[in-house]
C-alpha cells in the first residue's frame, strides 16, 4: 500500500508537471497573451497540488481588478480541496467585484460541477 502511494507521488511531481519557471521551481498557473486568463498546466489537481495551486492562484489574482479565468484545457481531474479553494476565493473576490471563471473546461469536469451545483458559479453563461 506505501509503495503505490509512494509511486503516484514521484509520478506527480516529476513527469506530470513539465513548466518551470527561470529558478527551476514548478509552475502549476502560468500567464498567458491575455492578461486576464491563466493558465493551470496540471493533469490532476489533487490534495498533493493544494497548496501551490492556492498560492499561485493568489499570485494570479493580485495582478488583477476585474476578472480573471482560469484555462482548464490540461485539468482532467480536480479533487473536493480544489474545488474548496476555488468556492472561497470566488465568494471572497465577489464582495470586491473580481470574477472567477473557468473556461476550457472538460465535458468530465463540467458534469462534476453540474452534479455539485458549482456550474453556475464557474463556468460562463452559454450564449445560444
Amino acid at each position: 500500500m506505501y509503495g503505490k502511494s509512494f509511486f503516484k507521488i514521484t509520478i506527480h511531481f516529476f513527469i506530470q508537471t513539465p513548466f518551470y519557471d527561470k529558478i527551476g521551481m514548478i509552475v502549476m498557473i502560468t500567464k498567458t497573451e491575455n492578461p486576464r486568463v491563466f493558465k493551470v498546466n496540471e493533469k490532476d489537481l489533487d490534495i498533493l497540488s493544494m497548496s501551490t495551486f492556492e498560492s499561485e492562484l493568489d499570485l494570479a489574482l493580485i495582478a488583477t481588478s476585474d476578472s480573471v479565468s482560469l484555462d482548464f484545457t490540461e485539468v482532467e481531474e480536480i479533487s473536493s480541496a480544489i474545488l474548496g479553494i476555488l468556492l472561497a476565493k470566488k465568494m471572497k473576490l465577489k464582495k470586491k467585484g473580481i470574477e472567477i471563471n473557468l473556461m476550457n473546461v472538460s465535458n468530465y469536469l463540467q458534469r462534476i460541477l453540474k452534479l455539485l451545483n458549482l456550474s453556475d458559479y464557474f463556468l460562463p453563461a452559454k450564449v445560444y
